[in-house]
């Protein structure tokens, strides 16, 4: 019986793991984001205080399986999430919110904290196709918004919007 409960206590935590987290990249899922970003919402609107967030959206990733293969695609995905949990802070949620993108919420960070880590993920993409130089490079496009209380409910929405207009301006260049 002691087997038994052990091994079910074991497959509640493997349970609780999938839940929160992305089968192939290991970081937080898109519903876990959703409660985070609900929690410091929340947590802004009673408190006061600023948060930032960054959306990512991995470049070219169509054109990498069309190209090389889901595995080759699938292996970018995970470089870009380890890139993420090296390069981003403890109290940083990074999460995966859909194919190519990924999402990190910075609670308690302004502007300028917002983009110290957006800089350092763009150092943290460089070396690691330092890395891989005969790999598919990996590179991704940026929006970062930064809201307090009052701005805190499109703080999502307009890290998006920018993520995409960055990501227009670079295809003209």
């Amino acid at each position: 019986q002691s087997a038994v409960a052990l091994d079910n206590q074991r497959l509640m935590r493997e349970k609780d793991q999938l839940a929160a987290h992305d089968g192939l990249t290991g970081v937080f899922n898109r519903t876990y984001l959703e409660m985070a970003l609900e929690r410091t919402t929340r947590d802004l609107r009673r408190h006061g205080g600023t948060a930032s967030v960054l959306f990512l959206d991995v470049d070219d990733l169509k054109k990498t399986n069309d190209g090389n293969g889901h595995a080759a695609g699938d292996l970018l995905l995970r470089d870009m999430a380890a890139v993420l949990l090296e390069t981003c802070r403890e109290s940083d949620i990074v999460a995966r919110y859909g194919g190519d993108e990924f999402v990190v919420l910075m609670p308690a960070t302004d502007e300028d904290g917002a983009q110290r880590v957006g800089d350092k993920i763009i150092d943290g993409m460089r070396r690691r196709n330092g890395r891989r130089p005969d790999g598919p490079r990996l590179s991704a496009s940026l929006g970062v918004h930064t809201a307090d209380g009052a701005g805190v409910g499109t703080i999502l929405q307009e890290a998006d919007r920018r993520m995409y207009a960055m990501k227009r301006a670079r295809q003209r260049d």
